[in-house]
């Protein structure tokens, strides 16, 4: 399999966290993991602290991957920049933290990657899919990765 970077959301990294806990399917977190060391599975910091923001599961494991979560280069600002101004609802301006969203399509677009995202493909300007289909960019759910890397769930490895 030739080595992709998969820019992954907050919302893709809860779901796998909820549907795919540990315990159950360790295999899919042996290769998350796996990726994360190869510096093939990454996500923006903004979406570490969109994760860190609670003291659950997830934000404990998130803070373990230390390599996983990227600050933004002068590319990825740019892109961002584009993204905001074509899909302006995908930013809050209440907000008083940046949005996620934009900075993970930014970061496959600049990395040449796919995005993993739990959010479903919908007509609204302002989810990941919509956007990434306008702006031809792959993207993908949980189970669209774990079938690009071969992972079936009823091979896991037990403990």
């Amino acid at each position: 399999m030739a080595d992709i970077l998969y820019s992954v959301d907050t919302s893709a990294l809860i779901d796998l966290t909820r549907l795919y806990p540990r315990d159950v399917f360790p295999g899919i977190w042996e290769e998350v993991e796996l990726l994360v060391a190869s510096n093939l599975f990454a996500a923006p910091r903004e979406v570490f602290r969109e994760l860190t923001h609670k003291d659950d599961e997830i934000a404990k494991w998130a803070k373990s991957q230390t390599g996983m979560f990227r600050d933004m280069d002068s590319a990825q600002e740019a892109q961002v920049k584009i993204i905001v101004n074509k899909f302006p609802q995908m930013v809050d301006p209440q907000k008083t933290t940046p949005d996620a969203d934009p900075m993970v399509i930014a970061l496959a677009i600049c990395e040449v990657g796919r995005v993993v995202t739990a959010e479903r493909r919908h007509l609204s300007p302002k989810s990941i899919p919509f956007a990434c289909a306008e702006l031809k960019v792959p993207c993908t759910d949980l189970v669209g990765f774990f079938r690009e890397r071969k992972l079936a769930l009823h091979n896991q490895r037990p403990q």
